[in-house]
């Protein structure tokens, strides 16, 4: 609510300023009035592209899983570039992104005793199965912009913001002996019992983000458009997140085009 409450002030705080500059002092791009020199100090881009998750690892030590194998995304936002013109400027952008993948062999083992959360040597059931990542992002990023000659490269610290999607784990659970709590002792059975089933690891109600670094890289293909690359990485700073297995340690790759929709001049 907070982030969408600041996108409608940076809105009306846009609107009201093109409302004050526009005629004599609002130019398009690259055109300055004879008789005057203005510059930029605010620039507007719209980005879209695509995007792989590059990195799922597991936070929860007694969970294990082989790795990730990359689904194809989508990203599109808005980006507001402040004093566009300058060799760094500062940069405040917004975005929605589409996760797609899978995390490969994920598997949960359960100690002898369920009401410890020690595995045990020999757990007693496990579960063994992939999950399917479908997640939906809000990204908010805060950072700078280096004109680099013809490059443009930005840093900032970004945030994610969960708005919806699932991590469907379909597995399958063996059990090889069940757990006596009058006795304490674990009893062996003669034939393990394997079953299946599916679980969203997000539940209806969670709701989570997370912290992380993003830079990028852009190249101009006209004067107004960019193609470019990306890379995020994400970080954990609240404490609940290892008792949460649909947090992982997240990693992702961008790939796509910028357009600069407008800027606004001063004298």
């Amino acid at each position: 609510m907070r982030t969408f409450l600041f996108l409608f002030f940076f809105g009306g705080l846009c609107s009201g300023l093109s409302a004050q500059i526009f005629g004599p002092v609002a130019v398009p791009v690259a055109q300055r009035p004879e008789g005057g020199t203005y510059r930029s100090f605010l620039a507007v881009e719209a980005s879209g592209g695509l995007n792989l998750v590059t990195r799922r690892s597991i936070l929860r030590s007694r969970f294990e899983a082989d790795g990730v194998t990359p689904g194809l995304g989508w990203q599109a936002g808005l980006q507001a570039i402040f004093f566009p013109e300058s060799e760094v400027g500062l940069l405040l952008g917004f975005e929605a992104v589409r996760d797609r993948g899978t995390i490969n062999n994920y598997t949960k083992t359960f100690s002898g005793n369920p009401f410890t959360s020690t595995p045990a040597a020999d757990p007693i059931r496990s579960r063994v199965g992939d999950v399917i990542i479908k997640e939906f992002w809000l990204r908010s990023r805060l950072g700078l912009q280096f004109n680099l000659g013809k490059l443009r490269a930005e840093t900032a610290f970004q945030v994610s913001s969960l708005l919806g999607g699932s991590q469907q784990y379909d597995y399958v659970q063996t059990t090889t002996a069940l757990f006596d709590q009058f006795t304490d002792r674990i009893v062996p059975l003669e034939t393990p019992v394997v079953r299946t089933g599916s679980r969203n690891l997000i539940a209806a109600a969670a709701r989570g983000g997370y912290g992380g670094l993003y830079v990028s890289l852009r190249y101009p293909l006209q004067p107004r458009l960019y193609v470019g690359i990306s890379y995020e990485q994400g970080w954990h700073f609240d404490s609940s997140a290892v008792n949460q297995e649909w947090r992982q340690r997240r990693s992702r790759a961008g790939l796509g085009l910028t357009y600069e929709l407008f800027r606004l001049a001063r004298k």
